[in-house]
C-alpha cells in the first residue's frame, strides 16, 4: 500500500508498506499510513525552510561583512587620505579575509616592472623573494598574466598549468589556486591585486567581483594621493611665483621712490639757485623792474638740473 506525500496538492514523494501474505490493510491502518505521510511532508518542509533560512542568513552575514569591510576601507581612506600605505595595507588584508585567501599582495610599477607594495600572510622568505623579483607582463606568473590580459585571471591549480613558470615562488609560497585582478585607471593597469590559496579551491564569481571592488577602491586611493601631490606641487609653485612677484614689485616701488626723491632734490636746488640769481641781478641793477637770468644762465640751469657751478 502507498500513501502520497503532498505539499500544496503536489506529490513530492510516497510512503509504501507491504505484507508478505495476502492480508488487506484495514481502513484504520490506511488512515494511519496517511498520517505518517503527512508528518513526513511536515518534516521535509521544516528542513527545506531551515536550509533556506540558513542560506539566507549566510548571504546576509556575508553581505554585512563585505559592507563592514568596505566601510572600514572608506574610513581609512577618509582618515588617512594622504597615507597611501595604510590604505593599501587595509585593502589587501580585507580582500584576503573576505575572499577566504591564505595570502594576498598588491603590486605597483617601479622602473618598468611590478613589485609588491602591500602584502598579507607572506612568510619572511617568500616576501623577500617576491620583493626582489621584477614582475612583467607574461604568462609565467599571475601578476604578469593579469597585466597581459588586463582583466581578472584565475588559475585553479598552478601545478597543473604548464604556462605558469614561477616554480620557485610556488615552492616558497606553497600556493595552488591564484587569482589576479588589475587596478585599472582609464583602461590601463597601474597595479595588480593577487590572492592565493594553499589548496586547490577556485574563487567563486562573487569573490572575484569582491576582489575587483577592492581593486577599484585602491585605484581611488592612489588617484587621490596623486591629485593631492599635483595640487600641492602647483600650490608651492604658485607661492614661489607670488613671492618673486612681490619681491620684484617691492624693488620697483623702491626704485620709483628713489627716483622721485632725486627729482625733488634737483627741483629744490634749481629753485634755490634761480632765486639767488634773481637776487643778484636785482641787487646789481638800480632799476626796480624784475630781471630774469641771462640766456647763458638759463641754459646752464637746464643742463645741470639746477646745480650751482663752483
Amino acid at each position: 500500500m502507498a500513501a502520497p506525500l503532498l505539499r500544496q496538492q503536489q506529490a513530492i514523494g510516497g510512503l509504501v508498506i507491504r505484507r508478505t501474505e495476502v492480508r488487506p490493510f484495514t481502513e484504520m491502518q490506511i488512515d494511519l499510513l496517511q498520517t505518517f505521510a503527512d508528518q513526513a511532508v511536515i518534516a521535509i518542509e521544516n528542513v527545506r525552510l531551515f536550509d533556506e533560512v540558513k542560506a539566507r542568513t549566510a548571504d546576509l552575514t556575508e553581505a554585512l561583512e563585505q559592507q563592514t569591510a568596505t566601510a572600514d576601507v572608506l574610513k581609512i581612506i577618509s582618515r588617512s587620505a594622504f597615507n597611501l600605505q595604510a590604505v593599501l595595507d587595509t585593502l589587501v588584508t580585507s580582500a584576503a579575509r573576505l575572499c577566504e585567501a591564505d595570502m594576498a599582495t598588491m603590486t605597483r610599477p617601479m622602473g618598468g616592472a611590478h613589485y609588491p607594495v602591500a602584502s598579507y600572510g607572506f612568510s619572511q622568505e617568500f616576501g623577500c623573494y617576491l620583493r626582489n623579483l621584477p614582475l612583467e607582463p607574461g604568462r609565467g606568473s599571475i601578476v604578469g598574466r593579469t597585466l597581459l590580459e588586463v582583466g581578472p585571471v584565475q588559475v585553479a591549480d598552478v601545478l597543473g598549468d604548464p604556462e605558469y613558470t614561477m616554480s620557485e615562488g610556488q615552492r616558497l609560497g606553497g600556493f595552488r589556486t591564484v587569482l589576479g585582478v588589475p587596478l585599472l585607471r582609464e583602461g590601463s593597469p597601474i597595479g595588480v591585486l593577487a590572492l592565493t590559496r594553499s589548496t586547490v579551491r577556485p574563487f567563486t564569481e562573487k569573490q572575484v567581483e569582491l576582489a575587483s571592488t577592492f581593486a577599484d577602491q585602491a585605484v581611488i586611493a592612489i588617484e587621490n594621493v596623486r591629485l593631492f601631490q599635483e595640487v600641492q606641487a602647483r600650490t608651492e609653485e604658485l607661492s614661489r611665483s607670488l613671492k618673486d612677484l612681490r619681491t620684484a614689485q617691492d624693488r620697483l616701488i623702491q626704485a620709483e621712490k628713489l627716483q622721485l626723491s632725486h627729482k625733488a632734490a634737483g627741483d629744490d636746488r634749481r629753485f634755490y639757485f634761480e632765486k639767488c640769481c634773481r637776487k643778484r641781478v636785482l641787487t646789481s641793477n638800480s632799476k626796480t623792474e624784475k630781471t630774469s637770468p641771462t640766456p647763458d644762465q638759463t641754459q646752464w640751469l637746464n643742463t645741470h638740473n639746477g646745480e650751482r657751478p663752483d
